[in-house]
């Protein structure tokens, strides 16, 4: 039986590698606003709102943090608020670390707009290393992965701006986009055909433009 995307492994992957990418961002960039992060059909992407420009040049640098962060061993565990005023409470003092309820502004829309009735729930993902408790903790229907750890061949691939809720009268966002795989052949194969598709299109697009000369 064929299992949809949705219902696979690599969906809960991508997924998890959002949440490590969020991870790596709230340690980076102090004061730092998460909006939503979802698997898309060929990675994911967390929407920001940044207290600094994030520029493509800083990708690096938060791919690094988060292969530190994976390995780590994080167990990714789901936990059940038994209603929306303690969900409340577990994203001004968990899901911000305690920098408040400025830093919650887009999780505590999100909350607001869950049916009463509904459950809500955080996964949580932590680990001691050097004496110091490194954590994350996320509003979020899931699914993930069990660990951190299986979150290991991956690559961050771009910067663009979103709309809030994708409203053009909310506020622009960050979007940051990036992929992942369940083996290294397969991140290898998926970035050697995009790039072999930018080559084409820059040879269609020099056919169109007469850029290019050709001997005959």
């Amino acid at each position: 039986m064929n299992t949809s995307y949705e219902d696979s492994y690599l969906y809960r992957l991508r997924h998890s590698a959002a949440h490590l990418m969020a991870q790596a961002l709230t340690e980076l960039v102090p004061g730092i606003k998460l909006a939503i992060g979802p698997p898309i059909e060929n990675g994911f992407y967390y929407d920001v709102d940044s207290p600094v420009a994030l520029k493509e040049d800083d990708l690096p640098k938060i791919e690094e943090r988060m292969k530190e962060l994976a390995a780590l061993n994080q167990a990714i565990v789901r936990k059940v608020a038994s209603n929306k005023a303690e969900a409340e409470e577990i994203i001004l003092k968990e899901c911000t670390l305690g920098q408040g309820e400025d830093v919650a502004e887009y999780k505590l829309q999100l909350l607001e707009a869950i049916p009463e009735g509904e459950e809500v729930s955080f996964f949580d993902q932590q680990a001691s290393h050097n004496g110091v408790v490194r954590r994350f903790i996320d509003l979020c229907r899931g699914p993930h992965v069990g660990n951190t750890s299986e979150i290991r061949h991956f690559k961050l691939m771009s910067i663009a701006g979103a709309y809030w809720r994708g409203d053009v009268n909310n506020k622009m966002l960050t979007r940051l986009y990036g992929t992942a795989f369940e083996s290294h052949e397969e991140l290898e194969l998926y970035l050697h055909n995009l790039e072999e598709a930018k080559k084409r299109d820059h040879r269609v697009l020099g056919r169109e433009l007469g850029l290019f000369l050709f001997s005959p």
